[in-house]
């Protein structure tokens, strides 16, 4: 019995020694603790020499808190958090090409349907899937990260990745995600369907 869990507590430390020492010799480490990366204070503008194919992100920010003049005018709805972005900043980023969009989720989800020129990068698969981002967004664009919405992490996971480990500083989350894409009825030309790319 004392020989058996003498093999098993050998066995343990030497698979947590190749772990570690495999960890170490990655080109991206993993960190033993997820730690979420601060959201940004403000959005940066997007230079607008950050994509030749895409337009300059419009001059007027809906980021942007009401002077104090105008806060007590009217009786607005709370702000959204800092980091996210609702579906009137969403539309306006698909139609005027202000920002690349990420999908967040899983290979099935995004070839039943996604947003138009979204860059797929699978929450469970970050690493592996980077290249196709790190390609075709500039680590100065604006980047709006998406997943099925209501309790997906997928796309915190997404954003903390791409700030912490790619450089990428202007990333913020649509929350509300693929389920208010789908339900709203307001994305029209700006979907692909049925796996098309």
């Amino acid at each position: 019995m004392l020989r058996d869990l003498g093999i098993c507590v050998i066995v343990v430390a030497v698979s947590c020694s190749l772990a570690v020492a495999t960890n170490l010799l990655r080109a991206q480490p993993l960190t033993w603790i997820r730690e979420k990366a601060p959201l940004p204070s403000a959005p940066a503008a997007m230079p607008e020499s950050s994509s030749p194919q895409r337009p300059a992100a419009t001059a007027g920010n809906s980021d942007a808190p009401p002077s104090e003049d105008t806060a007590h005018e009217t009786a607005a709805p709370p702000a959204p958090a800092q980091g996210v972005v609702q579906i009137d900043q969403v539309l306006e980023a698909l139609a005027t090409g202000s920002a690349y969009f990420v999908d967040a989720r899983e290979q099935h989800e995004f070839d039943e349907g996604h947003l138009r020129g979204a860059v797929h990068l699978p929450s469970s698969a970050i690493y592996k899937n980077i290249e196709p981002v790190l390609s075709m967004i500039p680590t100065d664009a604006r980047v709006i990260v998406y997943c099925g919405g209501g309790e997906c992490e997928a796309s915190h996971n997404v954003t903390d990745a791409l700030r912490r480990d790619f450089g990428y500083v202007d990333v913020v989350i649509y929350e509300k995600g693929w389920q208010e894409v789908i339900d709203s009825g307001r994305f029209g030309d700006y979907l692909e369907l049925g796996g098309a790319r």
